[in-house]
């Protein structure tokens, strides 16, 4: 193979790599998901902000933020056997732009038992999410709040949720750990990266998010040196 052959197949693997890596922690997710599902004997179904990072030969080409819409988690419930319990594994910060009222309606329907599983946080509809669970399982100081985008509504412990009359338990699951790992926590970029997408901000939003908390802010393709705003989800 000569070096223009080397040359040509440049661009190639400058594609390839990209999607491979994607794959790989897709992968890594479906397998942590397994393993939580045989501990819990249910249908796992994650409600969390994350962030993925592409990158080829060590060189970060792109951030960009993914969350589960509101149609597929739905649709990932109405797919759920009847008798199979649900757990519903969320962490969102405060004013995500999603509408959880069709998936709290979806949970409340399901033939099984519903468990809302929040490690750190469900800042965003989550006490309407709550309030149709059969049980509540919370890290040791996870938070729900936020039914209204954009309303800072004071964020409960479990004891001000066992006051609301709601079931709550403190015990998780030994695998949902290793669960969490397999999702990048999203953060604005620290470095010079080339582009960093992020979802966009609840429509009613009506406090700027800073670099020193999890806000989310507008959809963009920006270059680290300047925001330019633009509308639809990243």
């Amino acid at each position: 193979m000569g070096w223009w052959s080397l040359i040509l197949l440049l661009p190639l693997f400058l594609l390839v790599t990209p999607a491979l890596q994607l794959a790989v922690g897709w992968g890594r997710q479906q397998r942590a998901r397994v393993r939580l599902e045989e501990e819990r004997g249910s249908r796992v179904i994650p409600l969390i902000l994350s962030m993925e990072a592409v990158a080829t030969y060590g060189i970060p080409l792109l951030r960009f933020e993914q969350l589960p819409l509101a149609e597929e988690l739905v649709a990932a419930v109405a797919a759920t056997a009847a008798g199979r319990p649900i757990d519903l594994v969320v962490d969102l910060p405060r004013d995500v732009d999603l509408d959880v009222a069709p998936l709290a309606a979806a949970l409340a329907a399901h033939g099984a038992s519903t468990t809302l599983l929040v490690p750190r946080r469900a800042l965003t509809g989550g006490l309407t999410l709550a309030a149709v669970a059969d049980t509540i399982v919370l890290g040791p100081a996870a938070a729900i709040a936020g039914d209204r985008p954009g309303h800072a509504t004071p964020a409960c412990g479990a004891a001000d949720l066992r006051a609301l009359g709601l079931p709550v338990e403190e015990t998780l699951p030994e695998h949902l750990a290793g669960y969490l790992a397999s999702f990048t926590p999203p953060q604005r970029p620290s470095g010079r990266l080339p582009f960093f997408i992020s979802l966009p901000p609840a429509a009613s939003s009506s406090r700027q998010p800073s670099h020193a908390d999890d806000g989310v802010v507008a959809a963009a393709v920006v270059p680290d040196d300047g925001v330019t705003r633009a509308g639809g989800r990243g």
